[in-house]
């Protein structure tokens, strides 16, 4: 560019002696040539960088750092030259060589340049900046979830600045952004210094970072967002939540710092000192009939680590009433909680008998308790099976307790009995037959009806109806008649019995019973009289002939 210059030099000289307008634009373009040449003589190959062990992301920021650096060095000689003209132009102007017009071309390609200068140095302080953002990570530590005394589930979250030290000192790397061009740029003052680690260290740090915490795209920690108003690098903060989705053994903690919005879902520690699990079930009290079960949602939920067993007990349940732990169809005595597991949700199915007894009474409530014990405790009770516990005795067990409740409930079942379900008739005959309707439940009948639901154009008539109530192990007969229409066909019908009730303010209702009728043909009596009296005269003649045939 020194070369450059002295050209400059001289072509100005010679312009100032041949001050003609034909002559001054021949030098003005042999400038610009020899200028041009200059810049091809002068411009060097840009080089990827070597292999010196640095990473990927290393390298393809310095090809990024490098790229706006050249595209600077060159809008910086740009403006340089421009400048120069800019000089030249207003000195050749002052002589009366170059006129207004052509100063201003001159002015207007200057501040051009400027911009341009100014638009390359913001470019490659935004690509250095950008490094300190990639190189930007935050880390979380732990999560570890433990519960109060109150019964609420908290959850610890440590986070720590992690940021890539060693990536981020490409920021260091290169060129100064500003040079002597005589174009000031504001804003960049204070930026325009030599960057020292300790202050590229600082630049690391991360302020303002809004952490949440999700499941399944709802939040579940409160308060629903914490700000962490600065974390300087390497430093580890520590905030509390509150959860309020008590089965949050995998959450999803969004950090919000910079322009950054990250996610991370992460499995929860449990972390307490109470080593034995919490026994939660969902519904405690629950209704059963006679002959089915109640099943009841349990939870097991620790909140230590490491590996350990426990038992599983139901206790204070009458002997007629059998009681299973299971997951997943198989019958669980025990648990085991392995490294940092931390619950286990299980199913407590409770079988009621088919009768109810003194100690199962029906609508009588039953409480019992399920109970989690550590092995030593558990042998310590043996035998368990069939021993009631009083609440002091279970209250000095060191062991995870819930009270349950069971109300058995009584069945309604109905059976209709019949001793003939087929009869045959005749024409213009009538079906009368009896059923006996049986209350085989545990619980009494209310309001027992009878229908039958005849072929078309038949009656029926059904004496009683509607049997106001009927007890356990009791039957009623109910008396039905049939009636076909005097123009009944030949054949066979069917005719459906229908019974139903309530028990309990809820419906019962019984199997259908099908009877079936075939109809014949009205019988003649005087064809089958005079039919009759012949077969017997013909029987007659028969044996006085044969008689008569013995004489002889």
């Amino acid at each position: 560019m020194n070369r450059i210059g002295a050209i400059w030099g001289v072509c100005l000289c010679v312009v100032r002696l041949f001050n003609s307008r034909q002559v001054r634009r021949q030098v003005g373009c042999a400038f610009f040539v020899m200028v041009w040449i200059g810049e091809i003589e002068g411009t060097e190959d840009v080089k990827a960088p070597t292999n010196t062990g640095k990473t990927k992301v290393q390298l393809l920021n310095e090809l990024r750092l490098r790229k706006a650096e050249v595209d600077l060095d060159r809008r910086r000689e740009d403006l340089k030259n421009k400048k120069r003209e800019l000089e030249i132009a207003d000195e050749l102007f002052k002589e009366k060589i170059y006129t207004l017009k052509e100063l201003n071309d001159a002015q207007k390609a200057f501040e051009e340049a400027s911009v341009l200068y100014k638009q390359a140095v913001l470019t490659l302080r935004e690509t250095k900046l950008n490094f300190l953002r990639d190189a930007t990570h935050i880390s979380v530590m732990e999560a570890k979830k433990y519960i109060l005394p109150d019964g609420r589930r908290m959850v610890d979250v440590t986070l720590k600045n992690s940021s890539n030290v060693s990536e981020a000192e490409t920021y260091l790397s290169g060129t100064s952004e500003l040079a002597e061009t005589g174009v000031e740029i504001a804003g960049l003052d204070a930026l325009d210094q030599d960057m020292s680690k300790a202050r590229l260290t600082s630049l690391l740090e991360i302020q303002n970072i809004i952490v949440s915490i999700y499941q399944g795209g709802t939040i579940i920690g409160k308060p629903y967002d914490q700000i962490v108003p600065s974390l300087k690098l390497y430093e580890e903060k520590s905030l509390t939540f509150q959860l309020l989705e008590e089965e949050a053994d995998q959450i999803t903690i969004q950090m919000e710092y910079l322009d950054v919005t990250k996610q991370m879902p992460v499995k929860v520690e449990a972390e307490s000192e109470k080593a034995i699990p919490i026994l939660e079930v969902m519904q405690f009290s629950q209704e059963a009939d006679l002959g089915e079960s109640a099943t009841y949602a349990v939870r097991v939920e620790r909140f230590s680590s490491g590996r350990a067993a426990f038992q599983l007990a139901v206790v204070n349940l009458p002997r007629q009433i059998n009681a299973q732990f299971t997951r997943s169809g198989a019958r669980l005595s025990q648990i085991n909680f392995r490294q940092n597991e931390t619950s286990h949700d299980l199913s407590l199915q409770v079988y009621l008998p088919e009768r109810s007894d003194a100690d199962v009474a029906i609508d009588k409530r039953i409480a019992f308790y399920a109970l989690v014990l550590p092995q030593e405790v558990w042998r310590r009770l043996q035998p368990i099976e069939g021993r009631m516990f009083s609440e002091t005795e279970l209250d000095t067990l060191n062991a995870s307790k819930v009270k349950l409740e069971l109300v058995p409930r009584g069945v309604g079942r109905i059976e209709v009995r019949a001793v003939n379900l087929y009869h045959e008739i005749s024409i213009e005959e009538e079906v009368s037959m009896e059923v006996n309707v049986y209350n085989d439940g545990t619980r009494r009948l209310d309001n027992v009806a009878i229908r039958a639901l005849m072929p078309p154009n038949w009656r029926s008539m059904v004496e009683p109806d509607v049997i106001s109530e009927l007890l356990p192990s009791k039957e009623r007969a109910v008396q039905l008649t049939f009636m076909p229409p005097d123009d009944v066909g030949v054949g066979d019908y069917e005719v459906q019995i229908q019974t139903q009730a309530m028990t309990d303010n809820r419906p019962v209702e019984a199997q259908d019973k099908t009877v079936r009728i075939h109809v014949t043909a009205r019988t003649n009596l005087l064809l089958s009289s005079m039919l009759i009296l012949g077969v017997i005269g013909l029987v007659i003649g028969v044996v006085w002939y044969g008689v008569k045939l013995t004489r002889r």
